[in-house]
């Protein structure tokens, strides 16, 4: 409560920010259940020095994670995702639609996108590259490293968290969705979807 020559007190902020208003209720429902200190704290195994992916992100640049103890990762031609979500021309379709097309197979959580490389990166559980055959694909998995950006780094320039970071296995990408989108995107490509 204020009287008159004071200044108002201070609104108490909640810990869970505000999704952005384009995206889907798929995404924005993830999006707010995923904080990223939480993600932070889980996408660095106990056997990785924590303090210098932390450092990294507080500087918020990409941490380089080693891939086969927390998680995998899929790497995705982005005009594959771009075809996916309707946009076959090489253009990049507005991020919209990519959320909207991945929510739509399944992908809500766990992509980052490297839009100086033309990558996005869909993290799987660990054990996922030993079993990966989607031929023209490449997954991911022990004895590779990858640029993680800082779980609060949600737009470009640099490499972002498209889909919110992951904070446990379940936030993962289904290996299955991934493979499936793939599939589909293929498919439409051969009949001129």
């Amino acid at each position: 409560m204020s009287t008159a020559g004071q200044a108002p007190l201070p609104q108490r902020r909640s810990g869970r920010s505000t999704p952005p208003a384009h995206l889907n209720s798929a995404v924005k429902s993830a999006l707010a259940t995923v904080r990223p200190w939480q993600a932070a704290r889980w996408l660095v195994s106990p056997a990785d020095p924590s303090s210098e992916a932390h450092t990294e992100w507080a500087r918020d640049r990409p941490a380089l994670l080693r891939v086969g103890r927390r998680f995998d990762a899929v790497r995705l031609r982005a005009n594959t995702v771009h075809a996916y979500a309707g946009r076959a021309d090489g253009e990049a379709p507005p991020r919209a639609d990519v959320e909207r097309a991945l929510a739509g197979a399944g992908i809500t959580t766990a992509v980052i996108a490297d839009p100086a490389r033309h990558w996005y990166y869909a993290l799987v559980p660990p054990g996922t590259a030993a079993g990966w055959t989607v031929r023209g694909t490449e997954c991911l998995g022990r004895h590779h490293f990858l640029g993680v950006p800082a779980p609060h780094r949600v737009d470009p320039p640099a490499s972002y968290w498209l889909l919110a970071a992951p904070d446990s296995n379940s936030t993962l990408c289904d290996p299955g969705a991934v493979h499936e989108l793939i599939r589909a995107q293929r498919t439409a490509a051969k009949t001129g979807w």
